[in-house]
Parts: structure tokens; C-alpha cells; sequence
């Protein structure tokens, strides 16, 4: 499975709501999750980072570990958008978990994508298609 699959359905579901006001906070806290895994799944990917069959269950904490060594410039935005998504899945109650926290989260998803490989991860192109640096430039921090 490509992980930027992750970001086709969690774009859709922020571009197109459901007609019910309840559904909106719902489609927010699914994009929000998808958007979550699909970075995580390509950091681990773009970074090679192996994670050991023995770490199978810290998953989240290791590869964030591997980013905060590898990749310093994006851990900012990497622990804003897990804070959305801990919002998300454990804060049911919380009533700011709407369309524009998913566009906040879609937009460091793209942050994300476009600091660690030039483009957003969704096959659309990047903001600085010049930047050949990869991983540096430190906007994340």
C-alpha cells in the first residue's frame, strides 16, 4: 500500500462534507487521522528507517524518534499534526475538531511533504520546485 493513499481519502473527505452539521466534526477527526498516518508511514519511507520487529508496538514513538535524529527541520510541524490527531481520536468533546482544523493539518501535511521531498505528497507539485536541498532548510523548527 502506497501511504500517500492515506492523502487521496483524507482530501476528499475535507473537499467534499456530508450535508449534516454532525458529520463535519466526524470527516475532520477521520482526515485529520488519515493525514497523521499517511506523513508518518512516508517519513518512514523517504528516511528508511527500519523499525524492529521488537518496536512493532512503539511504531509512532520510534519513527518519531528516527525523524527528531534525521530530519530536525520538520519535527515541529511532525508534533503539531500529531496533536491534532491525538485531539482527534482521544477528544471527543473537544468542538474545535472541525473543517478548519483539517485544513490546518492538510496544509502541515503539506508543509511536511514539501520539506522533505519538494512536493506535497499527493503527486501535486511543490511550493519551491528549485530546492534540491531535501530535508534541510529548517522552515519546520
Amino acid at each position: 500500500m502506497d501511504p500517500a493513499d492515506f492523502f487521496v481519502i483524507a482530501d476528499r473527505i475535507v473537499e467534499r462534507w456530508g450535508s449534516e452539521a454532525a458529520l463535519e466534526h466526524v470527516a475532520a477527526r477521520t482526515a485529520v487521522n488519515r493525514l497523521y498516518f499517511g506523513v508518518l508511514h512516508q517519513l518512514r519511507l523517504h528516511l528508511s528507517i527500519h523499525v524492529p520487529g521488537t518496536d512493532v508496538t512503539r511504531y509512532h514513538a520510534f519513527v518519531k524518534g528516527e525523524v527528531r535524529r534525521r530530519a530536525p527541520s520538520i519535527r515541529s510541524w511532525l508534533a503539531q499534526l500529531e496533536a491534532y490527531r491525538v485531539r482527534a481520536d482521544y477528544m471527543l468533546g473537544d468542538k474545535g475538531m472541525g473543517k478548519d482544523a483539517a485544513v490546518h493539518a492538510r496544509a502541515l501535511k503539506e508543509a511536511i511533504m514539501q520539506e522533505m521531498t519538494g512536493d506535497t505528497g499527493d503527486g501535486s507539485p511543490g511550493v519551491d520546485d528549485n530546492d534540491d536541498k531535501g530535508l534541510g532548510g529548517g522552515r519546520g523548527t
